[in-house]
């Protein structure tokens, strides 16, 4: 059951203390990272790539395999439960014991002394860039902001069902359920794994991904570089450098994370199998590659987008490279188009069970209304990016000269590594699907500016190390100098990164140790039946959200709010949630005076007999109306001149009242 109210302090020990925290870090990369190398080391197809390169893509092929798992399982009826990952863990270690060839070949690959340095710098990066997410949740007893709610909301459902299901009750009437599932599924794997709550586990996996999802950098740069430099200086670049996806343990944007690592595996991969032509290893690849592009697409919708844009794009250069090569169209379009297809048949067909029931609710409207043709201005290049993550997330002048290093990285590709050609041609069919106004197509984009913006950095970190190999590459002639010089700007850049991450805003958190404490008093004294008011605003004209604890209400005590978890108002189109008791509250709440005993009496008869104020006050706008905290404070002072309203338990700030 969610909220167990005893573990306050584990919660913060846990995140604080190493001693602790060192296994469940380990259990956390261990079910995100055995079960994609063991695959990746089982087939010999894939030993083309270095270890390091497997070992760093094996999170989005876990996620994939997690995905398709799932899915599986709810075709078929199958229940999953606690002896599920360490079923998993237990034959992923066996396989990578009894095929241990992988150790030999890492042996192999770091002999040379630059190679050694490179690999040392490279597991000091991976560790720093873990401190640095850690240490941005130590001591929270729940997510950030509001994704957290709905994230930890499907992980605690996928729990309780052990397995997917079909519909968000008893935490809030909405019956059926089409969100991705990515993150939840391997976060659900990770609860039962360490016996762990949903808030816990989400908050555990979710730094887990952020780290696994940059790692993935390295074997998209090793494609094109000649040293391992350039893949570490794009793991430096993506995790410590720029300010994406380290924000996104703010935001809670878990579900693109593990997308983004399936994405990156799904990329290395087809490059691998459309770079070594038609032979007997394609088997390994039909197998594998499928699986990574379907569990992708059911991970994260608007991330599979970009895939589709950047796959697309590299089986385009494959195309061209055969036909440059060979001189015969046709044997060039088989080798490229005709295998690709496969693979894209195979991974539909693994789509297509859950694929259909999603496509026939709202996610399937949203895209026909996202692709139907818009009769608007057309927009300019500059809208495909949000001017908001730009400027405050992106683009900053301390970090702009990241974005000069990548234009760097265009000009290498274009000059002397030109098979990066297809990521350059990739990230331009990236800017097409997200504002297609900007090319003259009078169509609304798939991807929206704001997801675009904030998975720039991948881009960006992997065009940049693509330069900075160049650099090194053009230094190796001087044995006695490039190995130091550039260890040492590594270094500096690893200290500098780390030391200028942002600080997280104090109102990103909701939850505080005095609400837990409320949580169990609710649970324990307030009846089941009973449905709680609590602060928020509307979001989007249709969707009634929070901005403290009381939004977290559903999962810690199962009451009803007037408040819906983002994911699951997006279930239902905009005129059914106006038209729903959470909508109808919310506006009631503020646009009727609170001091008026018969207003509090018709929430009464609503079933809404108390109202919950969370410990954390409204410090800033954040995605509220600017007005906020002023309607905030009257409708305090309301609450505080009606006869009918009762304070009747409070700790710290966190106050419950009761209409009487």
């Amino acid at each position: 059951m969610p909220g167990q109210y005893e573990l306050i302090e584990y919660h913060k020990s846990m995140l604080t203390d190493a001693l602790k925290t060192v296994p469940a870090i380990l259990l956390a990369f261990s079910i995100a990272l055995l079960p994609g190398f063991a695959v990746l080391n089982w087939f010999k197809a894939f030993h083309k790539l270095d270890v390091v390169s497997r070992l760093c893509i094996s999170a989005g092929v876990s996620v994939g395999l997690y995905v398709i798992l799932f899915e599986a399982c709810y075709e078929f009826g199958i229940k999953l439960g606690a002896f599920t990952p360490w079923a998993i863990v237990s034959i992923s270690l066996a396989s990578l014991i009894y095929r241990r060839q992988w150790w030999f070949e890492f042996r192999t690959e770091a002999s040379g002394k630059a190679n050694r340095l490179a690999y040392l710098m490279l597991i000091i990066t991976f560790l720093v860039i873990l401190v640095t997410r850690l240490w941005a949740v130590r001591g929270l007893v729940a997510g950030m902001w509001g994704d957290s709610v709905h994230h930890t909301l499907i992980v605690q459902l996928l729990l309780e069902n052990q397995g997917l299901f079909n519909s968000w009750q008893p935490y809030i009437d909405v019956p059926k359920f089409t969100y991705h599932f990515g993150f939840h599924a391997i976060t659900a794997l990770y609860a039962w794994m360490r016996g762990t709550s949903a808030e816990f586990a989400v908050l555990m996996m979710g730094q887990v991904v952020n780290v696994c999802a940059v790692i993935g950098l390295y074997a998209l740069v090793r494609l094109w570089s000649k040293t391992v430099w350039g893949g570490l200086f794009a793991v430096i670049a993506g995790g410590l450098i720029s300010t994406m996806p380290y924000y996104y343990v703010i935001w809670g944007r878990y579900t693109q994370l593990a997308g983004q690592a399936a994405l990156l595996a799904g990329l290395v991969l087809l490059s691998s199998y459309l770079a070594q032509g038609r032979s007997r290893d394609n088997r390994a690849y039909l197998l594998t590659l499928p699986t990574i592009i379907a569990g992708l697409v059911l991970a994260q919708y608007k991330v599979a987008a970009l895939f589709a844009a950047l796959a697309g794009s590299l089986v385009v250069y494959h195309c061209i490279a055969w036909y440059r090569t060979h001189r015969d169209l046709g044997n060039a379009v088989k080798a490229s188009f005709g295998r690709a297809a496969i693979v894209g048949g195979i991974a539909l067909l693994l789509f297509l069970p859950r694929g259909i029931y999603i496509l026939q609710n709202e996610v399937g409207r949203t895209i026909g209304r996202q692709l139907a043709p818009e009769i608007i201005p057309s927009a300019s290049p500059a809208e495909t990016f949000d001017p908001i993550v730009v400027s405050r997330y992106g683009l900053t002048e301390s970090r702009l000269w990241l974005w000069w290093l990548a234009l760097g990285g265009i000009a290498i590709a274009l000059i002397e590594r030109r098979n990066a050609l297809w990521f350059v041609g990739g990230l331009i069919l990236c800017a097409l699907v997200t504002n297609p106004r900007s090319f003259g197509i009078n169509r609304g984009g798939v991807v929206d500016a704001f997801h675009l913006s904030i998975s720039s950095y991948i881009a960006v970190a992997a065009l940049s190390g693509l330069l900075f190999d160049a650099i090194v590459a053009a230094l190796h002639t001087h044995q006695s100098a490039y190995k130091f010089v550039t260890a040492l700007v590594c270094a500096a850049l690893l200290w500098g990164g780390a030391s200028n991450l942002p600080t997280p805003p104090s109102e990103a958190i909701f939850v505080t140790p005095a609400d837990i404490q409320m949580m169990a008093w609710i649970k324990a004294n307030v009846p089941s039946s009973d449905k709680i008011l609590t602060r928020g605003f509307i979001y989007e004209r249709t969707i009634p959200v929070g901005y403290d604890a009381g939004w977290w209400i559903p999962y810690y005590t199962q009451h009803h709010i007037n408040l819906m978890p983002m994911a699951a108002a997006q279930e239902l189109v905009g005129t059914v949630n106006r038209q729903r008791e959470e909508f109808v509250a919310t506006q009631q709440m503020y646009q009727q005076d609170m001091a008026l005993p018969e207003t509090t009496d018709r929430l009464a008869e609503q079933g809404f007999r108390y109202l919950y104020v969370g410990d954390k006050p409204l410090s800033g706008p954040i995605l509220a109306p600017s007005d906020q905290i002023e309607k905030d404070g009257l409708l305090l002072e309301q609450l505080s001149h009606n006869p009918d309203v009762q304070l009747i338990q409070q700790v710290g700030e966190a106050k419950l009242f009761m209409f009487r």
